[in-house]
């Protein structure tokens, strides 16, 4: 018993009689490959990264693949719009995005053995963001002194935080602490996760009765996964001159 591959194999038959006389004959014989693969998909979840873009490749979908000869590929391709496209040509995975979290993403797997049959199965993709937005650069501290008017409930003067670096400018504080660095005090804070971020801030203002101590600015970044972070600001108040030299401050 022979077995033969796929394809053509040429097998060369001799026979010979009792008187030694023989003749050779060549027979032809082509095997063909008609059984498509089995394919048996799966759903999957995959996760967001701080890479500028995620893919999720075909053999997360696979949940088993045979071919009673050659597996030549399997690829995959998204049956929904990926990231406000759709591309419809199968590869080796698919592109992830912001967009697609709360959804469901369809996609199509193939399978290709050698001899080109082909079979196809249809997965679910579910996918999250795992990480907690970060905090790239905080907002300085700043120090005023009594006299520097101020708004406890208007501190934006003081700085906020911007999720695009591009956008953070310079906290300008016209107080003398900062008279001789052009009343630069700093620069925004910097917050960077994959999706968009929501930023919330609330003030604990500690100030006695002379208008001195500090006010805490608690800033809370959360994402669209729920993820969140948090970051503080102090703004710490001075008397720059408690009492004069002479000690007229003070009325007995």
């Amino acid at each position: 018993d022979t077995i033969y591959p796929v394809g053509v194999t040429d097998v060369l038959w001799t026979a010979t009689n009792d008187c030694g006389i023989s003749d050779t004959v060549t027979q032809t014989i082509t095997v063909i490959d008609s059984i498509p693969p089995v394919l048996l998909c799966k759903d999957a979840t995959a996760g967001l990264t701080k890479d500028p873009q995620n893919f999720v490749y075909s053999s997360s979908f696979v949940e088993m693949s045979d071919d009673n000869c050659e597996i030549e590929s399997i690829l995959i391709r998204r049956a929904t719009p990926a990231c406000g496209e759709l591309n419809d040509v199968f590869a080796d995975s698919i592109l992830i995005c912001c967009d697609d979290i709360g959804t469901d993403v369809e996609v199509e797997v193939r399978i290709v053995d050698a001899a080109g049959n082909e079979n196809f199965c249809d997965a679910t993709l579910t996918v999250e963001d795992y990480r907690a937005p970060v905090v790239m650069e905080d907002l300085p501290d700043i120090t005023i002194s009594c006299s520097y008017f101020l708004d406890t409930l208007d501190l934006d003067e003081f700085g906020t935080f911007v999720s695009d670096s591009s956008l953070r400018e310079d906290i300008v504080v016209e107080d003398i602490y900062y008279a001789d660095q052009d009343s630069v005090a700093g620069i925004d804070g910097w917050i960077m996760d994959e999706c968009e971020v929501t930023i919330e801030d609330s003030t604990v203002v500690e100030l006695s009765i002379c208008n001195t101590g500090i006010i805490r600015r608690i800033f809370t970044f959360t994402d669209v996964m729920g993820n969140s972070s948090s970051a503080e600001q102090i703004i710490e108040v001075r008397d720059t001159s408690p009492f004069n030299i002479d000690g007229m401050d003070i009325i007995w």
